[in-house]
């Protein structure tokens, strides 16, 4: 008779049930650090369009219309932000609001909104940088300064 023992398939069950043990934790912190990595890095990655934008030219929605500049608008209290073209008509072009989840939004009350011209950034706040922390735990956490030089680290 061919066949494996009551022995041997207890043995895989436990040896199945303790690696379960082992993963299972490790996975759902993994996903909570690739959730934060994602959102943190598409923060950036509007902060840097927003400056692109400003310094290319680019275009208003509306055609023929410049954008005077374009702002990076947030709020910490309900952990949101979006970009704003300022454009030449007089008319504002919001882009759409991007939320946060799970995440803490810490920024210094005198950056206010971030300003992107084509030759500077500002502030809407009394700062000459702005640093601005995304914290998903007290160990999880990434920090952005922007300076009025133009740096976004």
């Amino acid at each position: 008779m061919r066949g494996f023992t009551l022995i041997e398939i207890l043995v895989a069950i436990t040896v199945i049930g303790i690696v379960s043990v082992l993963v299972i934790p490790n996975l759902n912190k993994f996903s909570k650090d690739q959730d934060f990595s994602s959102q943190s890095g598409r923060f950036l990655q509007t902060l840097r369009q927003a400056q692109s934008n400003a310094q290319s030219g680019l275009q208003c929605p509306s055609p023929t219309k410049a954008a005077i500049s374009w702002q990076f608008i947030y709020s910490t209290i309900n952990k949101n932000y979006y970009l704003v073209a300022n454009c030449s008509d007089i008319t504002n072009q919001n882009q759409p609001t991007i939320a946060l989840s799970n995440i803490t939004f810490d920024a210094p009350t005198n950056c206010g909104d971030i300003t992107f011209t084509k030759n500077s950034i500002s502030f809407s706040g009394s700062a000459s940088s702005c640093t601005i922390t995304l914290r998903n735990s007290p160990t999880l956490f990434r920090t952005f300064t922007i300076d009025k030089g133009g740096s976004i680290n």
